[in-house]
C-alpha cells in the first residue's frame, strides 16, 4: 500500500541521513542485484580500488534536495485580473498556465541563487507539484550552510508566500565506480 511504502522511504532516508553523518560511504543495495548473490563478493573485490578511488573523491560530498513550495490559492489570488470572464475550461487552463509561469519563475531563481554555492546541480527536479519546484544539489560534506546562504539571496517573487525544506544529507546517488546492466541479446 502507498502508506507502507512513503513509511519505508522515510525510514531509508533517515538511515540514510544518519550513515552521512557518521562519514563517507558508497550508496549501494545488495539486495537489488542482479546477479547470484555468490557473485557480488567476487565483483566487488575486484571492484574495490575503483570503489576506493570514488570513495576518496567524492565519499566527502553530501546530496541534498532543495524545495520550495508556495501557496497556489495567492498566486491565482494575485492574477484574477487575468481570469475575470473566464469559466470551465479556460478558467482550467488559464490557472494552470499562471501555476507553471510562477513555478518557471521559481525554478530559474533558484537555480541562479544556488549556481555558484554548490559543487553541481543536477537536471531532475525533486517534485513535480503544482505549486513547487526544487533541485538537488552536491555540496561538501557539512556545506548545508552553502545552501541557506544562497537561499537568503532569493528576490521576493520567489520566496513570497514560500517555504524552504532541505532534505538531507543523503549520499552523492549520481556517481559510481561500478555500474551493471543486463541486456538481453536479440538473434535475428
Amino acid at each position: 500500500d502507498r502508506a507502507g511504502l512513503l513509511a519505508s522511504l522515510a525510514a531509508l532516508q533517515r538511515r540514510l541521513e544518519a550513515a552521512c553523518l557518521a562519514g563517507p560511504f558508497l550508496p549501494a543495495d545488495p539486495g537489488a542485484a542482479r546477479l547470484p548473490a555468490g557473485e557480488l563478493p567476487v565483483l566487488l573485490a575486484a571492484a574495490a580500488p575503483l570503489l576506493e578511488e570514488a570513495l576518496a573523491s567524492k565519499g566527502a560530498r553530501h546530496q541534498w534536495d532543495v524545495v520550495i513550495r508556495w501557496n497556489a490559492e495567492a498566486v491565482v489570488a494575485r492574477h484574477r485580473h487575468d481570469l475575470h470572464g473566464l469559466t470551465g475550461a479556460a478558467m482550467a487552463r488559464a490557472i494552470r498556465a499562471t501555476l507553471v509561469t510562477e513555478r518557471e519563475m521559481r525554478a530559474a531563481a533558484l537555480r541562479l541563487a544556488l549556481r555558484g554555492a554548490v559543487l553541481a546541480i543536477a537536471e531532475a527536479a525533486p517534485v513535480e507539484e503544482d505549486a513547487a519546484t526544487g533541485l538537488t544539489v552536491l555540496v561538501p560534506a557539512g556545506g548545508e550552510t552553502m545552501i541557506e546562504t544562497a537561499l537568503a539571496t532569493l528576490p521576493e517573487a520567489a520566496t513570497r508566500d514560500a517555504t524552504a525544506d532541505l532534505r538531507g544529507p543523503l549520499p552523492p546517488l549520481g556517481f559510481a565506480a561500478l555500474r551493471l546492466a543486463a541486456a538481453e541479446m536479440r538473434l535475428g
